[in-house]
């Protein structure tokens, strides 16, 4: 109901109802985390979805993509076999940017060892991973590229 003024001002989306719009992404980072699943229920296709090139409906600016400045570095990930598919690089990610697979499995550990998830205590959990975490500092961020201009209606978006 309301969708329709705020693509005709310029938001990103469709009026439609349905599953809505893939939104690009620029400047991701994911630095020092664990992703562990249970050995008997790792994720059922792969270990991550990443997209590359983007169709572009409802206002989002060309060229749209999953994986602009995408960078995976310093996580641990234990799910499933050593062999389970890493999700990355069927979209034409770029041989040479930072989310190519094989730079990817480089700066990560994927599968190397069974990362042991323990209570500690007032509802938190903690990862115990083989070997200690890698050493990593994540990039400082980028916003001169940004899009320019704001929809008119954004000003009197409900906080």
């Amino acid at each position: 109901m309301r969708c329709q003024p705020l693509v005709d001002a310029g938001a990103w989306g469709t009026a439609e109802q349905g599953d809505g719009i893939e939104i690009p992404n620029r400047h991701v980072y994911l630095v020092r985390n664990v992703f562990a699943n249970p050995p008997a229920e790792p994720s059922y296709w792969q270990h991550l979805e990443v997209t590359g090139a983007l169709g572009n409906p409802g206002n989002v600016p060309a060229p749209a993509r999953g994986d602009n400045d995408l960078r995976l570095n310093a996580n641990v990930i234990d799910n499933g076999p050593r062999d389970h598919p890493l999700g990355i690089g069927d979209d034409d990610c770029p041989s040479s940017s930072a989310c190519a697979p094989s730079r990817v499995r480089a700066a990560n550990r994927i599968n190397t060892g069974r990362v042991a998830v323990r209570e500690a205590g007032g509802g938190r959990l903690r990862a115990i991973v083989p070997g200690g975490m890698p050493r990593a500092t994540a990039p400082a961020p980028r916003w001169t590229d940004r899009p320019a201009g704001e929809p008119a209606l954004w000003a009197s978006w409900p906080r």
